[in-house]
């Protein structure tokens, strides 16, 4: 009989080292999870402090381009068109050319 619970013994010892040896795995894991996610989630805000940045420093420069095209445009006038070599005109023509509505090459061509 002592053959037999050495056996057993030795049985559930394994068995419990494999469970044991299981937790302490899924344990690194969770850790090792834990701390890639903690990280991505600091990069993620730094990269977001960074945009928040960049985007600032874009709208200021807009800003700035606008308030100059503002300026050029209040400096145009008629006087500085007919420098520049521009005249009005009194006479417009437009042109009005054909379209192709409702058509397709195949029906003009009678191909199917």
């Amino acid at each position: 009989m002592t053959i037999r619970t050495r056996s057993i013994s030795y049985k559930l010892h394994s068995v419990e080292q494999r469970l044991c040896m299981g937790v302490v795995m899924l344990c690194a894991a969770l850790v090792s999870l834990y701390i890639y996610f903690v990280g991505k989630s600091i990069v993620n805000v730094v990269v977001r402090e960074e945009t928040e940045l960049r985007i600032g420093e874009v709208n200021s420069l807009l800003s700035e381009l606008e308030r100059e095209y503002l300026t050029k445009k209040d400096a145009m006038s008629m006087k500085f068109a007919e420098e520049k070599g521009y005249y009005p005109i009194s006479h417009k023509l437009f042109v009005n050319r054909g379209t192709f509505v409702g058509r397709s090459l195949s029906q003009d061509n009678n191909e199917i």
